[in-house]
């Protein structure tokens, strides 16, 4: 008998008559090297050459011995192909759900042979399988390198698995490869990955799906057999198990047994033995039919025990009248946490036609994402601040660098926080937006003659020099101020004609000769301050960040070159580009012509301003507002078939270029007007045809009309 060096030999007891004991030998290298039961015995040996074989039987008459000389020889020469999937690597077991996990496994080559994958290429299979029994499959196939006798290989499978249900997951791996020598080494031992509930919204704490029957059981038996898929509870009840009408119709339906309430008041349905110690948010949710169109199912109740005694009820929604479908839903009310937990479905009414099926029982435990809650409202003046406090954690870690649950914003922003658990899993809030509208204390320098009055911004007439503040409230209701230092110049001060007084003013100013401008508009020349020329009505001068003509103002009525960005839903192709509308081939990124209007920051938002050119296929484009510097506007975007879209609120042209851009977020767009596109941009709404304000069939009808115009200009 000829065996290959690392598979296995099987000896076999023959012998006739009563036998008391047994005593084998396998001879040398063997394992195990003796036995004393009378088998069949599997050996393996770990060397090479012929092997002597010894049975000794003993009964009441003595012992008899067969020995059985080079009865085997152990080939070290001949091929031993056999590989096998020997235990999962990754994933492993964490507190926190994650997605995107690497899936990697170890083969092993059980033979004394290597192997060589260019020729002889090997599948690795692989299923995992969630808390919810939803199975998904992987594989690789491994068609380079070499794997020696009795070494491993770790290897990564196609693709990545998402675990961000919390509970226990199943994996099993096996490998196929031509010419095995032993199948039975195939597949690894299912392996157990425990995902902890994090963050996460559901923690499956229990799911009873009811296994499988073929007919009508009763629970007992179906208990007995061990049928439910919880085998470590207990259900009980005088309810039976059908497999008539399966479950269906909603999410995860499993569309096996379930347990049926016929008519008769009293048929009950409990699951004992449930560990909900530790939690704080328990709801149960469950797939329920009713048979009857008379009934919103009120008859069915649904109570939670402690101790199995005293029951506390649970309320089932209602259904509507003339549902007899399956639905799945969740019951409302506390349920208690506790070593040992019963739940009772209970039949209460003998009505004809009134029966229920309920099946996919799941108890979770809620767990709140993170949430920030404001004290204060989240816009204020300049100065101002709001408190924004993080829901408890065991960490938190602020958008603006902050560790403190609760920080305190002055300044505008988008602030989230991540929290960390005690597990060290992380989740991160939704971003809550903060503004801080500006305030403004602009100063000027204003002068008077002795004997003369001056009326301040806020309608205050004075006549003595002094520093006077004029309070104003700003259109986003904030308090400002425009502080007017007020200088009396004597007009009997013959100084004037042979010193500039500017010059004992600012320190700064050269002195310039007596009649003539001293190069400040707003200061009296000449000799007279009363006949001396008050430069009011000079020109603004663009771009000098100076009040020129003494308004108040920099740079008013100067251009503004708007740097505005805007997709347009119906041209839009995908990542962030649309299509060249007017002429692909000689202005290939040339998207369209669009109407840029400034309209009035103050109801009723009049029209001021209007520019038609021109946006690249980008959505990018320029348009310059000769006048428009120094105040604030409503951007309004027109195009010939998209929906009028404004900007969502005021925006400060104050320098010679402003930029805008739409396509940053829905709510860049008044009334977040703006649909999300792929990419993760936002562009305005197509199909306003007729520009009324709307998109309605309307528009469609207007579309067609068109169509049909041009069809008979052509063939009429």
């Amino acid at each position: 008998m000829n065996v290959c060096l690392g598979q296995s030999a099987t000896f076999t007891n023959s012998s006739s008559g009563t036998v008391t004991s047994y005593s084998w030998n396998f001879g040398s290298g063997a394992s195990p090297a003796t036995a004393t039961t009378v088998g069949p015995h599997t050996v393996t040996y770990s060397t090479t050459g012929l092997k002597t074989i010894s049975l000794t039987v003993t009964n009441s008459a003595g012992p008899n011995t067969i020995t059985k000389t080079d009865y085997i020889n152990i080939d070290g020469s001949c091929l031993n192909t056999d590989i096998g999937a020997l235990s999962l690597l990754t994933p492993l077991s964490s507190d926190c759900p994650s997605s995107a996990n690497p899936l990697q496994v170890q083969l092993k080559n059980y033979g004394t042979s290597t192997i060589n994958f260019a020729t002889t290429p090997v599948t690795i299979n692989l299923q995992a399988t969630d808390p919810l029994a939803a199975v998904q499959s992987f594989s690789k196939v491994v068609n380079t390198g070499k794997l020696a006798g009795a070494a491993t290989l770790d290897v990564t499978l196609n693709g990545t698995y998402d675990m961000l249900t919390s509970g226990n997951y199943l994996f099993n791996a096996s490998t196929t490869l031509a010419g095995d020598a032993n199948s039975t080494n195939n597949s690894m031992v299912t392996d157990t990955v425990i995902i902890g509930q994090g963050f996460q919204s559901d923690y499956t704490v229990m799911l009873e799906d009811m296994g499988v029957v073929t007919a009508t059981t009763a629970i007992s038996a179906h208990e007995t057999n061990d049928g439910f898929t919880n085998v470590n509870l207990t259900m009980s009840g005088t309810a039976d198990v059908r497999v008539t009408v399966p479950s269906t119709g909603y999410t995860n339906a499993s569309g096996g047994a379930n347990v049926f309430f016929t008519n008769t008041a009293g048929r009950n349905f409990i699951i004992s033995g449930i560990n909900t110690t530790g939690y704080s948010n328990l709801k149960l949710s469950f797939g329920l039919l009713k048979a009857s169109n008379t009934t919103t199912g009120s008859e069915l109740s649904l109570q939670v025990s402690t101790d199995g005694t005293n029951y506390t009820n649970l309320v089932i929604p209602a259904l509507p009248i003339s549902n007899t479908s399956w639905n799945y839903v969740t019951a409302t009310g506390t349920i208690p946490a506790v070593p040992n937990l019963r739940i009772k479905f209970t039949q209460t009414a003998s009505i004809a036609g009134v029966q229920f099926r309920i099946d996919d029982l799941l108890l979770s435990n809620h767990v709140s994402q993170p949430t920030i809650t404001n004290t204060g409202a989240l816009t204020f003046c300049q100065g101002g601040s709001v408190t924004l406090t993080s829901s408890a954690a065991n960490s938190y870690l602020w958008s603006n660098g902050e560790t403190t649950q609760s920080i305190t914003p002055t300044t505008s922003g988008s602030y989230y926080v991540v929290q960390t658990n005690v597990n060290g899993c992380t989740a991160s809030s939704s971003a809550l937006t903060v503004t801080a509208n500006p305030t403004y204390s602009t100063p000027q320098t204003r002068y008077m003659a002795t004997g003369d009055s001056f009326t301040l911004p806020s309608g205050q007439v004075v006549s003595t020099a002094g520093t006077y503040t004029s309070p104003f409230t700003t259109t986003l209701g904030c308090d400002s101020s425009i502080v007017t230092t007020l200088v009396v110049i004597d007009p009997n001060d013959n100084s004037l004609c042979t010193n500039d007084f500017v010059d004992g003013l600012s320190g700064a100013i050269t002195h310039t000769a007596v009649n003539t401008d001293d190069g400040n508009p707003c200061t009296i020349d000449g000799c007279n301050p009363l006949t001396g020329v008050f430069h009011t009505a000079a020109t603004e001068i663009c771009g000098n960040g100076i009040d020129d003509n003494c308004n108040g103002l920099i740079d008013e009525n100067c251009p503004v070159t708007l740097s505005l960005k805007v997709l347009i839903d119906g041209l839009y192709l995908g990542s962030g580009l649309m299509t060249a509308s007017v002429n692909p081939t000689s202005n290939p990124t040339l998207c369209d012509t669009i109407t840029v209007e400034l309209h009035s920051n103050v109801s009723p938002y009049a029209l001021l301003y209007s520019v038609k050119s021109t946006i690249n296929t980008s959505g990018n484009g320029s348009f310059v507002f000769p006048t428009a510097r120094a105040f604030s506007y409503y951007i309004v975007v027109k195009h010939r078939n998209a929906l009028e879209t404004w900007s969502a609120s005021a925006i400060l042209f104050n320098a010679a270029t402003v930029s805008y851009d739409f396509t940053t977020a829905a709510n860049k767009a008044f009334g977040n007007n703006q649909k999300s596109l792929t990419g993760g941009v936002f562009g305005i709404y197509s199909g306003d045809i007729d520009h009324d304000g709307s998109i309605t069939t309307t528009d469609f009808s207007d579309v067609e009309t068109k169509a049909r115009t041009i069809y008979f200009r052509i063939f009429y």
